[in-house]
């Protein structure tokens, strides 16, 4: 593609610009630079990719984005001040707009985000419908399946990505949108069809600084929307109001509240599935889903508010969610055989470990087990907020490692005991494998096991090192239901 038109609508300064340069890829890693690229040296946490331009034009570059004019570059550069917001743009032309060729789904909050996902992409797929999905587990790009190094991608992985759906035939792309996404304009709401709102709580407050932020950064999403498009809330949630306050999308409210555009009227709840009766367009429904919990009917409403502003009817939206059985290790349940049963959840701030444990409380024959640590290198405020929500909600609390990173496992174990009152409840086991098994070996009939922090990761970084580890193996390989 010629560089003009790479850079159609672009602001900053053009200096040894030739429009007719031919651009070949768009890249922010110089490593990745092959021959007629346009290398984007972003400033990142720990880095900076002016660092790297040298490299990127060893590698055949043949235009350089920057917030710095480079002195004595041999090729052409726009210097802008905003560098994420023209790369941004630039992937936008390159990959010839491919958001305004699908239909766009956004979903963001503090926790839910998967499920939902799933729940949309999986019922639209039910329903002959071809999607593409980027979130938190997976890439599913149609033409093929990668896993996901980042819930939501840089603007030129998007793009490209986007632009693989659309060319494999995708109707919808279902995405995930994290807080830090949309803080640096990796993505925007302009084209997106479908917004939803899942919740907000105390998570990123290291990337973000305080909950004022937090929630400035996901409300950029319904800022954007345009007219025409929806967006889905959480009627529930004190922030869900304030998010599309400026919004001028149509507003779909779900929730058991009166003004719930999808009402949820009454759910029972069991260990492996929900009854639930709702309410829509006047019309009452009553029906069985697979997954378990408050939230997770909230989770289901909010999907199925998705399906109904997509303009398919709840005679076909119901039996394409009712079976849905969950993400992967969002309260994934694993049955020993003999009574014993055990959950592993993604659950890694203080309210998403009080919502999986209410919702096991309240299907626990017998006592209610959690096993859980906290990240390292992360927000450490959260740290005791766990654990004053495990103590309270468990009978039985297993302290482990999660993902320490660079920090001193024992001070990360430090912060969580202080938010410990009673800590004859309490063992610490830093070995993540012996403390998931202690637990499940403390267990009998009737009681319930919560491994909780890791969900669907399948390695453990502990140091700089990257160590496969899998919570579901364990408790698989303890079961024996391999």
């Amino acid at each position: 593609m010629r560089l003009e038109d790479v850079l159609v609508g672009v602001e900053g300064e053009r200096v040894g610009y030739d429009g007719s340069t031919e651009i070949t890829a768009i890249e922010y890693d110089s490593r990745k630079v092959r021959a007629g690229a346009l290398f984007a040296a972003l400033k990142g946490e720990h880095t900076d990719g002016n660092m790297y331009i040298a490299q990127a034009l060893a590698n055949g570059a043949n235009f350089i984005l920057t917030g710095t004019l480079q002195d004595d570059c041999r090729v052409g550069q726009l210097v802008t001040a905003d560098t994420r917001r023209a790369l941004r743009r630039v992937a936008e032309n390159f990959y010839a707009e491919a958001e305004k060729q699908l239909k766009l789904v956004a979903i963001t909050g503090t926790n839910g985000k998967t499920t939902i996902a799933q729940l949309i992409s999986s019922a639209l797929r039910s329903l002959g419908r071809c999607c593409g999905v980027l979130g938190t587990v997976e890439y599913d790009l149609v033409s093929e399946v990668i896993p996901a190094p980042l819930t939501t991608p840089e603007s030129p992985d998007f793009q490209r990505y986007l632009r693989q759906m659309a060319d494999s035939g995708a109707e919808y792309a279902v995405c995930e949108f994290s807080s830090q996404a949309l803080a640096q304009e990796r993505v925007v709401g302009e084209n997106v069809d479908f917004a939803v709102f899942t919740n907000l709580s105390r998570d990123h407050l290291d990337n973000h600084g305080s909950m004022e932020n937090y929630f400035l950064a996901k409300k950029l999403l319904f800022d954007h929307l345009a007219p025409g498009s929806f967006a889905v809330i959480n009627s529930a949630d004190p922030y869900a109001e304030k998010i599309v306050a400026d919004s001028r999308a149509k507003v779909l409210r779900v929730g058991s509240e009166p003004e719930a555009d999808i009402r949820l009227l009454q759910a029972e709840y069991a260990v492996d599935r929900t009854c639930l009766h709702i309410a829509a367009s006047g019309v009452e429904y009553s029906f069985d889903s697979a997954l378990i919990g408050e939230y997770n009917a909230v989770n289901l409403l909010e999907a199925m508010a998705v399906l109904y502003a997509a303009g398919l009817n709840f005679s076909e939206i119901i039996p394409a969610v009712r079976n849905f059985k969950g993400a992967g290790g969002r309260l994934e349940r694993f049955d020993s055989g003999d009574g014993r049963v055990a959950f592993v959840d993604y659950a890694h701030t203080d309210a998403a470990l009080y919502n999986a444990l209410s919702v096991l409380r309240k299907i626990t024959p017998k006592r209610l087990f959690v096993v859980f640590g906290c990240g390292g290198d992360r927000d450490r405020g959260k740290r005791s907020l766990m654990a004053q929500v495990a103590e309270e909600n468990a009978d039985l609390v297993v302290l482990t490692n999660d993902n320490p990173r660079t920090e001193d496992p024992a001070q990360i174990m430090a912060d969580i005991l202080s938010g410990i009152r009673d800590k004859s409840r309490v063992q610490v086991e830093y070995d993540r494998k012996r403390a998931i098994q202690t637990a499940l070996a403390s267990a009998e009939r009737g009681d319930v096991v919560l491994i909780a922090g890791k969900g669907h990761e399948d390695y453990q970084i502990i140091g700089s090192q990257r160590i496969h580890f899998d919570d579901r193996e364990i408790v698989a390989n303890y079961y024996d239901i391999l």
